[in-house]
């Protein structure tokens, strides 16, 4: 539909533009995306760029995959069915143990920022893998927590900056949370706690 399309182009439009992979992905993602409108009898025109980039020759299988329709050519996808028809269980246990997930975060949009998208944005800094999908985020595991010097912004959000700062903590970089003064809303000796834990915190005004 139109309003998942708009929600695919508003993810992409939270990559960083500064990393060469977002902007070859943005670029190719892009330059196939077509409006196609049914006919008056319930049918639809590929264009040849598409045609020629999913290898359709004559007979097309159609299969629905989660909120979207594919396409596929008739052999290519009995090729892609019996390649991997018996490895199906070991990649659904290696997708499904390595992420993480959040259910029933859409009461979070309304709040001093929405932290959903807030959230997703900072995480997207240290390469988290994060979607949203529906009412649920899915991060996927990290196996490495050295990235470097990382500059956070907590949204000018007390549930923010302490999320961004109790993550902090594990990293062996140093970490820079903006608008720190946002955790004195809800709780003013937070920073103060995290000190009495053997947490080393610089706080600048």
């Amino acid at each position: 539909s139109l309003k998942e399309w708009e929600n695919i182009v508003s993810k992409l439009k939270t990559l960083p533009f500064t990393k060469k992979d977002s902007r070859d992905f943005t670029r190719f993602f892009m330059s196939g995306a077509t409006e196609c409108m049914l006919d008056k009898q319930g049918r639809v025109c590929i264009t040849s760029p598409l045609v020629h980039y999913a290898g359709l020759t004559h007979d097309c299988v159609i299969i629905g995959a989660n909120d979207r329709l594919e396409i596929w050519d008739n052999d290519a996808w009995d090729n892609f069915f019996t390649t991997n028809e018996e490895n199906f269980a070991s990649i659904a246990e290696n997708l499904f143990e390595s992420f993480g997930k959040i259910e029933n975060v859409n009461r979070l949009v309304y709040k001093e920022s929405n932290r959903v998208e807030a959230m997703i944005e900072e995480l997207k800094k240290i390469g988290a893998n994060v979607s949203l999908v529906n009412d649920s985020v899915f991060i996927q595991k990290l196996d490495n927590y050295d990235f470097g010097e990382i500059t956070f912004d907590s949204h000018n959000d007390h549930r923010i900056f302490m999320a961004l700062a109790i993550l902090s903590s594990i990293f062996k970089s140093k970490v820079t949370i903006n608008n720190s003064k946002a955790v004195s809303k809800s709780y003013p000796k937070f920073i103060d706690d995290l000190r009495s834990l053997g947490i080393n915190i610089n706080e600048e005004i």
